[in-house]
């Protein structure tokens, strides 16, 4: 957790094949010294979810965290 007023920097110092993605849709090749610079945007969004809806339920499903090891 951070504070929403923070501002988050994260820099490539290491080459590889590294992806940065969102919304599994774009997808950006990163290079060393790329560097990423996260901030919270001005306005709200409102996120709406069908009935019986599960964050946790779809992280489960998603990262496996339903199957043993």
């Amino acid at each position: 957790m951070v504070k929403s007023s923070s501002v988050l920097e994260i820099l490539m110092h290491r080459t590889g094949d590294i992806r940065l993605r969102f919304d599994s849709h774009t997808n950006f090749d990163l290079r060393l010294h790329d560097k990423i610079i996260v901030t919270r945007h001005p306005e709200l969004a409102c996120l709406l979810h069908p009935v019986g809806h599960s964050y946790y339920h779809t992280l489960r499903e998603k990262l496996l965290w339903n199957q043993t090891l």
